[in-house]
């Protein structure tokens, strides 16, 4: 099993145990963004000023090929942000439908 996938995991999980208010979706995007910039520059002075990568497969292939990687990285960013908002604003309207029922 990939441990990439467990903080994905313990997020959704926290989601619907915690249940937590829904931000705008800009400013997810925006916490988004900002993250994944630091870690693609972090990345690329990485790989080309110290001649050094976190993942060793990655300095070894052609830089166009590295950036496609990089924009599939914002691409699944991108999917999983708007998986999340909508999984959260899911919860928030059942919510609200749940307490209508009990005040009726």
């Amino acid at each position: 099993m990939d441990l990439h996938i467990i903080p994905a995991v313990v997020t959704l999980l926290e989601a619907f145990i915690c249940r937590p208010k829904s931000v705008l979706l800009w400013k997810s995007f925006v916490v988004c963004y900002i993250l994944m910039t630091v870690y693609n520059i972090y990345m690329e002075v990485s790989i080309v000023a110290l001649q050094f990568s976190p993942y060793p497969k990655l300095d070894k292939i052609p830089t166009v090929y590295r950036y496609l990687v990089y924009l599939i990285s914002w691409g699944l960013v991108t999917i999983f942000t708007l998986v999340s908002y909508g999984i959260l604003r899911f919860i928030g309207r059942n919510d609200n439908d749940i307490r209508e029922l009990k005040m009726e």
